[in-house]
């Protein structure tokens, strides 16, 4: 627990301040990209999505009351802690007090050390601004440090949903990853042109060394898009007989290359983005379309089913750790996707004989 008036959290320790390195910054991109499941998700436009959902809903949860202490819970901390439980599966902040201010500065990397009390654990976090960054050691007192879940073994570490579920998050990166190098590939469309017939064959008495397809090679690379003309294995001789309409048609047929995913990685694809957001929590029919009534019931599910419960876990933290027993972190923004179905439950219940105070009470809309 904080106490106003001191300048920095309890026996916080700054150790160092660096300023950026080629080798600070190597550390970085390979932690992010390095071996673990969920690097193999991060790129994708579904996971990305399930973690603007949370950035949203956190955003727009109504902090009370309006304290020194409370103001550090902004809406852009609480979209980041949204983001970072669904990407990284913890959010890990140093208290920082100065006087009557209070503020969250979130810590790029960390280490926990102690014992199994989390009372006894200290912090060792890397915090970053725009010339480098700052070494601190803090003790658990002076640091907020919210967890999606945990496994037993390793309570100290924060674990993302889709490191559960790592088969899916695979799935859903090499599928993106197959489809972005096929589309990625050369495009453009071949014209067939036809041999003038005589059958003579530039390379036929081996005098040319070259490889008779390099030139064919760089053509294909540089398409673009643009129509390219290649010879033809047919001639104007091989069609004489046919009529004009096939003799042509068989000759100038042109031929698109390209990317061409096959529907049944399209439907993968499809259902694997569902996987991935149910596995966050989110409902598929707030991101991939549904009518009125599917998506008012989909934000009601995100609302009541995700949201709100993820929120206890963070107000009891943001509780011990602020010194605010009465905090409370209300998404009650978030119902009004869910009005109509409020609406008709307190016409139902005022109808059954309940009080309409009683009523609204029991729907959560007062």
């Amino acid at each position: 627990m904080i106490s106003l008036g001191v300048a920095q959290p309890p026996r916080a320790e700054r150790r160092s301040t660096l300023a950026y390195s080629d080798q600070g910054i190597l550390r970085s991109i390979l932690e992010a990209a390095g071996g673990s499941v969920r690097a193999t998700a991060d790129a994708t436009a579904a996971l990305e999505a399930a973690a603007a959902c949370w950035q949203h809903a956190l955003e727009a949860t109504a902090v009370a009351p309006s304290t020194a202490r409370t103001a550090a819970l902004t809406p852009a901390l609480l979209g980041l802690v949204g983001r970072e439980l669904v990407r990284r599966g913890e959010f890990v902040g140093m208290l920082d007090v100065d006087g009557a201010r209070v503020a969250v500065l979130p810590a790029g990397h960390w280490t926990v050390r102690g014992g199994v009390r989390p009372s006894s654990w200290r912090y060792e976090l890397e915090i970053y601004g725009p010339d480098g960054s700052e070494s601190w050691t803090v003790p658990a007192a002076g640091v907020l440090h919210l967890r999606y879940s945990v496994q037993v073994g390793r309570p100290e570490r924060g674990l993302a949903p889709l490191t559960w579920a790592g088969s899916t998050a695979s799935l859903a990166g090499n599928l993106e990853q197959r489809q972005s190098e096929e589309t990625g590939a050369a495009v453009g469309s071949v014209l067939p042109v036809p041999r003038d017939g005589t059958g003579d064959d530039p390379d036929a008495d081996g005098d040319n060394d070259t490889d008779p397809l390099a030139k064919l090679r760089a053509d294909l690379a540089g398409m673009k898009g643009r129509p390219m003309l290649v010879e033809s294995a047919g001639s104007w001789a091989s069609a004489e007989g046919l009529p004009a309409s096939q003799r042509h048609a068989d000759i100038w047929r042109q031929m698109r290359i390209g990317g061409e995913v096959p529907d049944s990685h399209v439907t993968l694809r499809t259902e694997v983005t569902r996987a991935v957001l149910a596995a966050c929590g989110v409902p598929a029919e707030i991101i991939m379309g549904a009518d009125a009534s599917a998506a008012r019931e989909a934000w009601r599910r995100f609302a009541f089913g995700t949201v709100a419960p993820a929120l206890r876990c963070v107000e009891s933290e943001c509780r011990d750790k602020l010194g605010e027993p009465g905090l409370t972190l209300d998404p009650s923004a978030l119902a009004a996707a869910d009005l109509v179905s409020r609406s008709r439950a307190v016409s139902s219940l005022t109808t059954a004989g309940i009080e309409v105070e009683r009523a609204l009470q029991i729907a959560g809309l007062t």
